[in-house]
């Protein structure tokens, strides 16, 4: 059988040399990677340690590795229980503050682009106890708050983008967590919402 490298070889020995040259370039092009296939992405520019470590075109998750400091609002919620009571954490989700946004990758083109309007940090449970210490934790997971928020300064050495629930999501795992010494300026900071 024959193979197609066979019949563009053939065709090129016939070719002149402008026409060479032309179908060598349109060779080239052809046999490059389309930038518009379905997983692939354009990530914001960004000043910061993380570089992108691996690509995983199937699921379209981009792994980042190297440490930044993110600051911004810390939001926690909790899981309802019976009698208006609240218990274990569900999630702990960070706003990251404008200047810390420069410092982060997020897909601005390309399969499921979206802004950066928040972070997932995990485990939900281990951020909180990072964040308030074991006692203060323990207290505030049997409690009865739905949700709740404090400013943080918090440390990641992974940062991922991937989509879930046909969504864009920011996913990082902290190695640190403080609170500013003074409270952040945050505009329009509400509390995320949804998966």
């Amino acid at each position: 059988m024959t193979t197609l490298i066979q019949i563009f070889q053939a065709l090129y020995a016939q070719l002149g040399t402008k026409a060479r040259v032309v179908t060598l370039l349109l060779a080239i092009a052809c046999a490059q990677p389309s930038p518009a296939s379905e997983g692939s992405v354009t990530w914001s520019t960004f000043a910061s340690p993380l570089k992108l470590v691996s690509f995983d075109e199937t699921t379209s998750t981009g792994t980042f590795e190297g440490q930044v400091v993110i600051r911004g609002r810390l939001y926690f919620s909790f899981d309802q229980l019976d009698g208006g009571r609240y218990g274990s954490v569900l999630s702990a989700k960070l706003v990251p503050s404008p200047d810390s946004i420069k410092r982060l990758p997020y897909v601005v083109s390309g399969f499921r682009p979206a802004p950066l309007t928040h972070i997932h940090l995990v485990p939900a449970d281990r951020v909180l106890v990072m964040t308030f210490g074991k006692a203060e934790a323990k207290r505030l997971q049997d409690g009865r708050k739905e949700s709740m928020w404090i400013d943080a300064e918090v440390s990641v050495s992974n940062y991922i983008a991937s989509v879930e629930c046909d969504s864009r999501v920011y996913i990082a795992q902290p190695i640190a967590i403080a609170r500013p010494q003074q409270n952040l300026a945050m505009r329009n900071a509400a509390q995320p919402s949804g998966c």
